[in-house]
């Protein structure tokens, strides 16, 4: 179980913005925890196979999206829990896993996994874990880049495994450029309400190496891809909580009407 309540808030906001309930204004970063860190976590009794719900997320059509991505800002510490490196997989609409770095603040090492309408978040430091059913009625995994900076909400759409698709939707034009290495690079450049988006791609390819927000002189968002694959061959295991995991329930928040 999550003792800490701020991170409880912390989590069942994260998972809801994943699986397209959006309440970005939630989705902020806990602060540390007030537990000792160096205390041991308790551990698990053996844990019951997690249950997916009845209306499971039906097979997938398409290939699989593999990116590992990490902060790149200027004034961020090396022992910043941003600067690290996360993986992320997508497959289709309704599958995601994103896998988070240990966080030393708050001693949770995060795993969240969406094969929609059932997601799971997973602390793996301590082994225990919550499952939420999406209420639909719709069933979407959303991996944003930027939820709760600031932005205009049409930035909710500029996502992981999707950053070309945004800024070719928002007029990008294009030039050719050479990285700081010296290595030929294409960068799909557009505006979107008065934020610049630069989205850097190896010359000549759709693989993505950095996405950059920036507001007038201001850097908001600086993301560096570490990898960037976009055709592997689906691996539903991946979709599917740990086993050795103890899972306790959590009802997800309905979704607001959209707007129109």
């Amino acid at each position: 179980m999550l003792r800490n309540p701020r991170l409880t808030l912390f989590v069942a906001s994260l998972v809801a913005l994943i699986i397209g309930s959006i309440v970005p204004a939630c989705a902020q970063k806990a602060g540390p925890s007030r537990a000792s860190p160096t205390a041991p976590a308790p551990t698990p009794a053996p844990a019951p196979t997690p249950t997916p719900s009845r209306n499971a997320a039906p097979a997938p059509t398409g290939k699989m999206t593999k990116v590992v991505f990490r902060t790149v800002l200027p004034g961020l510490s090396d022992d910043n829990p941003d600067t690290k490196p996360k993986t992320l997989y997508r497959l289709d609409n309704r599958y995601g896993r994103i896998e988070y770095p240990l966080d030393p603040a708050t001693g949770v090492q995060a795993l969240v996994v969406v094969a929609s309408p059932d997601a799971w978040f997973v602390d793996r430091a301590r082994g225990t874990g919550t499952h939420i059913l999406d209420p639909g009625p719709t069933y979407n995994f959303r991996a944003p880049i930027a939820p709760h900076r600031g932005l205009p909400p049409e930035f909710l759409t500029l996502e992981f495994g999707r950053e070309l698709d945004f800024v070719e939707a928002h007029g990008a034009k294009l030039r050719h450029d050479r990285s700081p290495r010296g290595e030929a690079v294409d960068i799909h450049e557009g505006d979107l309400a008065g934020v610049q988006v630069l989205v850097s791609t190896e010359a000549g390819t759709r693989r993505v190496l950095s996405v950059v927000l920036a507001r007038e002189k201001t850097i908001l968002v600086s993301v560096h891809y570490d990898e960037y694959v976009t055709d592997l061959p689906p691996d539903l295991s991946l979709f599917a909580p740990p086993t050795g995991v103890r899972i306790s329930e959590q009802q997800a928040q309905k979704k607001p009407p959209s707007k129109r």
